[in-house]
């Protein structure tokens, strides 16, 4: 009897351990906190976004992008453009698509479209992003387009985070868009 309760538990606290690495707390809902986290990677405070800053070369984006392991770079279509998909936790359709643009003196626009599977994980992950962009610029504006807007400075450059939610039912996300003002 004391055999089986101990195997009982250690199967149950594997299984624990186990639901967590794979992003999915007790409940079984997708932790929120991993979608975020691979998307904006807030512990690289350096950069604008993703430890990206403007004026880097393509290369040098290419470089800081293709070091992680969630992220795999699109063929180069467009000389000026880096296309490239990041997981957003660990089912393959929570991702996004982030399109850096450069001309001569390097990155100047980023376009990020992320897309999930569930509504309401969508829509967490966007009031943390949200947070995140208050907490480190101030609190936004909406545009007349209806997008959030939050201005901030990196090196001598002013620039926009332009944000709105995707609400396609069958596959919510965000637009997340960095522009110099």
């Amino acid at each position: 009897m004391k055999k089986a309760l101990i195997i009982a538990c250690s199967l149950f606290l594997s299984l624990q351990v186990f639901a967590q690495r794979d992003g999915i707390n007790r409940e079984g809902e997708v932790q929120v906190e991993d979608l975020f986290n691979d998307l904006i990677e807030p512990t690289n405070s350096q950069g604008v976004f993703r430890g990206v800053g403007f004026d880097l070369s393509k290369a040098a984006v290419k470089n800081i992008e293709t070091a992680k392991t969630t992220t795999s770079v699109y063929s180069e279509e467009v000389e000026t453009e880096l296309i490239i998909t990041t997981d957003m936790g660990d089912n393959i359709l929570d991702f996004a698509d982030i399109t850096y643009t450069f001309d001569d003196q390097g990155l100047y626009h980023i376009k990020v479209e992320t897309y999930g599977t569930d509504v309401k994980v969508s829509n967490k992950v966007y009031d943390m992003v949200v947070a995140h962009y208050t907490k480190k610029l101030g609190a936004g504006v909406v545009a007349e387009d209806g997008y959030l807007e939050f201005k901030g400075k990196f090196k001598t450059y002013t620039y926009v985070v332009a944000l709105s939610k995707i609400e396609y039912e069958e596959s919510p996300g965000l637009y997340l868009f960095f522009y110099l003002e």
